[in-house]
């Protein structure tokens, strides 16, 4: 059963030059994007199957995939024109533009991938857990050192 129909793909589209549903290609890109999802993501029927991935979240990114390659079919990355003194020019996002790829985005809205987990900020502590301070000195005569002797100026002397 497919993931999305043309009739969904078209209800998507935003804008002007929208193709008309019975347009065959709509059929063949989405089954397309259906196959690379497939192909990346061997997993997702049983997800879809069990109810744990939403099927209206899988057309939403099939839609997307095939709406990409439909606003930008000769996969240009940037286009310009000049017409006497005016120009004009038009950049595509995505490091493929106009192909039928995953990016970031829909892979977490998939729930695979490194960026499925929630992003969220966070800190290393470099030191070691026994570490009470810091060592100073030579690897013979090793001295600890409290962190709080160093920062009150403390003098070392290593005669």
């Amino acid at each position: 059963m497919p993931w999305a129909t043309p009739q969904q793909f078209i209800d998507r589209w935003i804008g002007p030059g929208a193709p008309e549903v019975s347009d065959p290609k709509i059929a063949v890109k989405i089954g397309d994007a259906e196959q690379t999802i497939l192909s990346e993501l061997p997993g997702i029927q049983a997800s879809i199957d069990s109810e744990a991935l939403p099927a209206a979240r899988v057309t939403m990114v099939v839609c997307s995939m095939v709406e990409r390659a439909f606003r930008n079919p000769t996969k240009l990355r940037t286009v310009a024109e000049t017409t006497g003194p005016f120009n004009t020019s038009s950049t595509f996002e995505g490091d493929t533009p106009g192909a039928l790829t995953l990016n970031d985005d829909e892979r977490r809205l998939l729930g695979y991938g490194p960026k499925a987990q929630s992003r969220k900020a966070f800190t290393i502590d470099p030191t070691p857990a026994a570490a009470s301070g810091t060592f100073v000195g030579d690897l013979g005569s090793l001295v600890p050192v409290s962190l709080s002797s160093l920062s009150s100026g403390a003098v070392l002397d290593w005669s």
